[in-house]
C-alpha cells in the first residue's frame, strides 16, 4: 500500500512534470512567434532601407537636375544678353544707314543746284535731281570743264557715301543673321530651361511621396520591433525561470535614484578597435545618440556583466548572449555596425571603457516595457536601470 507522504511525492512530480511541459510549449510558442515576428521584421526593415535608398537616389537625381537647370539658367541670361547686344548694334547701324542716306540727298540737292547755275537752259534743281537718278551724271559732268570738275568732286564724295552705305548695310544683314541664330539658340535652351523646371518639380512631389512612403515602412519596421522585444523578453523570463537564475530582479525596487548624472569610475579595460565599434553599436541600438548619461548607463550595464562571474567575460560574449539584448536579435544591432555607429556613441563607449560608470545594474528596460510590468528603477535616458 503506498504511504500518503509517496502519494504527495507522487503528485508533486505529476505536477512538476506538468509545470515544465507547459513551459516548454509556452517557451516552443513563444519562440515560433519570435521568428515569425522576426522575418516580418527583416521583411520590413528590407522594405524601409529600400524606401530610404529611393529617397536618397530621387535627392541626388534633384541635385543633379538643379546644377543642371543652374546651368541652363545661366546660358539662357548670356543669350539674352547677346540678343539685346545685337539689338543695340544693329538700332546703331540703322541710324549710320540713315545718316548716310540723307548725306547722299544733300550731295545731290547740291550738285543739282551747281548745275542749275552753270547751264542757264538747265531743266530746274528738281529735274536735275531726277537726272541724277536716272544715272546720267556721266554724260552731264562731261558737256564743261567746270563741271567736270566740280562733278569729279561730288561725285568722288557721293561714290564714298555709297561705299559706307554699302558696308553698313553689310554690317547690320551680318549683325541680324547673327541676332536672329542667337534667337534661335535661346528658344532652344529656354526649351531646355523648361523641360528641366518640369522634370524637377514631378523629381521633388516624386522624393516627398517617397520621405512619407519610407517614414511610413520605419514607423511600421519599429512597431515590429517593439512587439518583438516583447516576445523576446517574456523567453527570457521563462528561460531564466527555468535556469534558476537568481540575478533577474523583477519589481524589486534598486536604492539609485538620481538622474544619471552621479558618475564613479572603474579599472580601465583594455580594449580593442573591434570591441568599441562594438560596444558604441549596442549603446546607439538601445540608447540611441542623444543622451549622454543615457549611453553611459547602456555601456555601464555592458562593462558590469563584463566584469561579473556570472555572465561571459567580453564585450562581445555578453552584447551577443542568447536573449539579452533585442536589437542583437532584430538586426538594428548589426545594422548599425554596417554603417557605423554615432559619433557621440563612440564617445560614451570610450568613456565607459576608460572606466567612467553611473549605474551599477546588470538589467535595463524600456520605461514603456518597466511601467507595464511594474518594474522600478532609475530612468536615464528612456530605460529604466534595475
Amino acid at each position: 500500500m503506498i504511504s500518503n507522504k509517496n502519494i504527495k511525492r507522487i503528485i508533486c512530480s505529476i505536477l512538476t512534470v506538468c509545470l515544465l511541459l507547459c513551459s516548454t510549449d509556452a517557451r516552443r510558442v513563444n519562440s515560433k512567434n519570435i521568428q515569425d515576428k522576426r522575418e516580418d521584421l527583416e521583411d520590413a526593415q528590407t522594405d524601409a532601407t529600400a524606401k530610404s535608398n529611393t529617397v536618397v537616389e530621387l535627392f541626388d537625381e534633384i541635385q543633379r537636375l538643379t546644377e543642371e537647370l543652374y546651368e541652363i539658367s545661366n546660358l539662357v541670361e548670356e543669350a539674352n544678353a547677346e540678343v539685346e547686344a545685337y539689338e543695340s548694334q544693329i538700332e546703331e547701324s540703322e541710324k549710320v544707314i540713315k545718316d548716310i542716306e540723307n548725306e547722299l540727298e544733300d550731295a545731290k540737292e547740291q550738285f543739282a543746284g551747281i548745275l542749275s547755275l552753270i547751264y542757264e537752259d538747265a531743266p530746274n534743281a528738281e529735274a536735275v535731281t531726277e537726272y541724277l537718278e536716272d544715272d546720267n551724271l556721266d554724260d552731264m559732268l562731261n558737256r564743261e570743264e567746270y563741271a567736270d570738275a566740280v562733278g569729279e568732286y561730288v561725285q568722288k564724295k557721293m561714290e564714298g557715301l555709297k561705299v559706307l552705305k554699302g558696308d553698313a548695310e553689310a554690317k547690320n544683314k551680318e549683325l541680324l543673321a547673327l541676332k536672329s541664330s542667337k534667337e534661335d539658340e535661346l528658344s532652344e535652351i529656354s526649351a531646355q530651361q523648361d523641360e528641366l523646371s518640369s522634370q524637377l518639380k514631378s523629381m521633388t512631389d516624386a522624393m516627398l511621396e517617397a520621405e512619407k512612403n519610407a517614414e511610413d515602412s520605419e514607423k511600421f519596421a519599429n512597431k515590429l520591433e517593439e512587439e518583438m522585444n516583447i516576445l523576446e523578453e517574456k523567453e527570457r523570463q521563462i528561460l531564466e525561470g527555468n535556469s534558476g537564475n537568481d540575478d533577474y530582479v523583477g519589481n524589486i525596487d534598486f536604492d539609485v535614484g538620481g538622474n544619471g548624472t552621479d558618475y564613479y569610475y572603474e579599472a580601465k579595460y583594455s580594449y580593442t578597435e573591434e570591441e568599441l565599434t562594438m560596444l558604441a553599436g549596442i549603446i546607439e541600438s538601445e540608447a540611441g545618440s542623444v543622451s549622454y548619461p543615457g549611453m553611459i548607463a547602456v555601456g555601464s550595464v555592458v562593462m558590469n556583466r563584463v566584469a561579473s562571474p556570472k555572465f561571459p567575460n567580453t564585450i562581445e560574449g555578453v552584447i551577443c548572449a542568447p536573449y539579452q539584448f533585442a536589437p542583437v536579435q532584430g538586426g538594428r544591432y548589426g545594422m548599425i555596425l554596417a554603417r557605423g555607429p554615432a559619433k557621440s556613441c563612440y564617445k560614451a563607449a570610450r568613456d565607459v571603457l576608460d572606466g567612467k560608470r553611473n549605474v551599477p545594474n546588470f538589467y535595463f528596460k524600456a520605461d514603456w516595457y518597466a511601467e507595464e510590468h511594474g518594474i522600478k528603477g532609475i530612468n536615464i535616458g528612456g530605460n529604466v536601470f534595475h
